[in-house]
């Protein structure tokens, strides 16, 4: 009963399909492996896949995921995907998708799951979500140029800029995202300042 591990899935149909009905798709796929290995962890949201299982259970979920996968005509994409433990010394054999190693991420090491950061060894992705804001300072820069109308700019923060960092708020530890959520108030004043 050692600690689980995960791997994280992003997948794609191999022919084209209507939105939403991918994820539609491998619920059979979902439930079936969910039902053979009670002790993971199956979880889907939008074209991700996330299974957490106990070592040396790994690979024989990913299996069976994939063959359940398979009957539907999906298929993992292995450029998208990672196994992540808390420490390298806990790595199963390799796993391998599409003739590739799936990449391990160990230690400190953040993989984005679901839409959220996910740190293999439970510390703060304080400095990736800070960094992952702070790549929207061209889009304030851009909102105070005084290039757009000033309806414009606002209408633009409300519609684009705050539904960003509403997600990462609502996905993430208070401590974990405060001083990411620090360097976007200051922007977002500065905005606002502008505008009004």
């Amino acid at each position: 009963a050692g600690a689980k591990r995960r791997i994280s899935v992003q997948w794609w149909r191999r022919s084209p399909a209507a939105s939403g009905t991918s994820l539609i798709a491998t619920l059979p796929a979902l439930r079936k492996t969910a039902a053979e290995y009670p002790d993971a962890d199956v979880m889907a949201y939008l074209d991700d896949i996330v299974l957490c299982a106990a070592p040396g259970a790994l690979a024989a979920v990913v299996g069976t995921l994939i063959d359940a996968l398979a009957v539907t005509g999906l298929t993992p994409n292995p450029a998208k995907c990672v196994l992540m433990t808390a420490a390298a010394a806990d790595a199963p054999a390799p796993i391998i998708l599409g003739g590739r190693d799936v990449p391990h991420a160990t230690g400190n090491a953040v993989v984005k799951t679901l839409g959220a950061a996910v740190v293999a060894d439970n510390s703060s992705p304080s400095a990736w979500l800070l960094a992952r804001v702070q790549r929207q300072a061209p889009f304030f820069a851009a909102l105070c140029s005084g290039s757009l109308p000033l309806r414009v700019a606002f209408l633009l923060l409300r519609a684009s800029g705050l539904p960003r960092e509403d997600f990462l708020v609502r996905t993430h530890d208070a401590a974990d995202i405060a001083p990411a959520a620090a360097w976007f108030d200051e922007r977002v004043a500065g905005v606002l300042a502008f505008v009004l």
